[in-house]
């Protein structure tokens, strides 16, 4: 929380703000708009992507009138939240009563994020809509509360309308992989209709761009606009000229190590570095230690998330200006810091799972029926065993 106020003191000293000068313009002309009543004018700036950004901004500086630095804070607010979400979501998910200290070391500390959900800008709110729709992964499971179970609407909402390309990748994968698991009509039914709403909104945030591909075909119209963006050095950066990328392999790369220690030339471009090669070590580290690889693998939930990883390396490999890789990448992290913790958070799980047949001899013993307990580990169904490890 006291990133805005740094922000405002020294970040910007660094980083120029550039984005953040056209949503601050556009929000306080949609206020000045709004209390002079003239509605109809202010509806018009709203659209799908950064213009409802824009315009919910102004609504907000038409109810309260705060400044700009007010907006970060509440960036900045929403992402530590999300941060916390995640942090009891992968609890839930694995069965953790605390969250390992060196997941919340990293979580806590991620330059990028620090840096970019703090501004005013839309990956704050993005975040933690991510964060939210990821409830979805824990809804099976006791969690505390009923609130939560109407989280993963809302953040998909949210998400829906600020970055809808970025929502239709992360359900794909969460429901997708939801409905493979339950094998449930209804698990089926909102799938679909998630999916059909990702695709409209795409289609309304870059008609010229769906046009193309169903012309074209995806590989032909993502190259020839990769190649007209690559050309022009007002947009694209030096580590993507007269570079061919590769489906999926040069957007993982680009999510989880670049750029890479032959590509630094700069501060900025040094702790983009920092930031990916410290949480490839923590993965590496972690994934060396277990003995158990395979069956962190085969986790429905680690599945989840290495086709969302799977997902977005194809959506990064066509990325051309490292700036943009390096705010929308956060957009990956939840995934990315999940496949790394994955053998930490198994190896702190104070509850195991056991499947233990129920013969004939416990017939009418009266333990096969749902216990009354408040526990969030008490068993659910017949032959479910919960015990503690010593």
């Amino acid at each position: 929380m006291l990133t805005p106020l740094a922000k405002v003191l020294w970040i910007d000293s660094i980083i120029e703000p550039a984005d953040s000068i056209l949503h601050e313009e556009i929000a306080r002309t949609v206020a000045d708009l709004l209390h002079s009543g003239d509605y109809a004018e202010a509806l018009s700036y709203f659209a799908i992507g950064n213009p409802a950004y824009q315009f919910f901004l102004g609504v907000f500086y038409t109810l309260t009138g705060a400044p700009e630095f007010v907006t970060c804070a509440v960036n900045s607010f929403l992402a530590y939240w999300g941060v916390l979400a995640l942090l009891e979501i992968y609890c839930l998910i694995s069965k953790c009563r605390t969250a390992p200290h060196q997941m919340v070391y990293f979580y806590m500390l991620l330059p990028s994020a620090l840096v970019w959900t703090s501004a005013n800008l839309k990956e704050g709110p993005v975040f933690w809509g991510i964060s939210m729709l990821l409830y979805r992964l824990a809804w099976d499971r006791r969690t505390a509360g009923r609130l939560r179970r109407g989280f993963p609407l809302l953040g998909f909402a949210v998400v829906a309308v600020l970055r809808p390309h970025i929502a239709l990748l992360w359900c794909l994968a969460i429901f997708g992989i939801g409905v493979l698991r339950t094998r449930s009509m209804g698990a089926a039914v909102v799938a679909l209709t998630g999916l059909i709403v990702g695709c409209v909104l795409v289609q309304q945030l870059r008609p010229e761009l769906i046009a193309s591909v169903s012309s074209d075909g995806v590989n032909d119209s993502l190259d020839s606009r990769y190649e007209t963006l690559t050309s022009s050095e007002k947009y694209a950066s030096r580590h993507f000229t007269a570079v061919s990328p590769t489906p999926v392999l040069t957007g993982l790369s680009l999510i989880m190590f670049r750029p890479w220690p032959t590509e630094v030339l700069s501060l900025a471009e040094l702790f983009a570095g920092l930031e990916v090669w410290c949480l490839a070590s923590f993965g590496a580290y972690n994934w060396c230690r277990t003995r158990h690889r395979l069956r962190c693998l085969l986790d429905w939930d680690m599945v989840a998330m290495l086709l969302v990883l799977v997902l977005f390396g194809f959506f990064f490999t066509y990325m051309y200006n490292m700036g943009l890789v390096v705010r929308q990448r956060i957009m990956v992290f939840p995934a990315l810091l999940y496949v790394y913790a994955k053998p930490l958070l198994d190896s702190k799980s104070k509850v195991v799972n056991l499947r233990i047949p129920l013969g004939r001899r416990f017939a009418g013993s009266g333990y096969h029926r749902q216990p009354r307990s408040s526990s969030r580990y008490a068993p659910r169904r017949l032959g479910d065993v919960f015990i503690s490890r010593p």
